[in-house]
């Protein structure tokens, strides 16, 4: 039933309210969930990529073993998200937009296919004529 769906889809958020802070969501909270899904997204699509990529290893790579959860683009990218959070107050809405614009353009970045994310550190390859 219609009201069985609506308790249903207002659980999760609710769900997600309670690590938020309580209550209902803002908009500018949603945003900020919205980025941090699609960071780790495309995080954990760089790591799947290195894993299967043909290109031989750089010296970096070589370095950073692949089993280390702790050197993965995904393991850096919450952290990260997580340390810059951190430093800004809850109250502070300019910051907080601008920060947001920031991290789409990151992530607008991490799309690009020359792009490649090992250990948290972000390298592109170029390829010479």
């Amino acid at each position: 039933s219609a009201s069985t769906k609506q308790a249903h889809s207002s659980n999760n958020n609710n769900n997600m309210a309670a690590r938020v802070g309580g209550g209902r969501l803002s908009g500018l909270q949603k945003d900020v969930i919205s980025l941090y899904r699609t960071v780790l997204r495309e995080a954990v699509k760089k790591d799947r990529d290195a894993l299967t990529s043909p290109v031989k290893p750089s010296m970096l790579q070589l370095l950073v073993p692949k089993d280390s959860s702790t050197t993965s683009s995904a393991f850096h990218a919450r952290a990260e998200f997580r340390r810059q959070a951190a430093s800004i107050k809850r109250t502070d809405f300019k910051t907080i937009e601008y920060a947001i614009r920031k991290g789409y353009k990151q992530v607008k970045l991490l799309k690009m296919p020359g792009v490649k994310v090992v250990g948290g550190a972000a390298t592109t390859t170029t390829t010479t004529p």
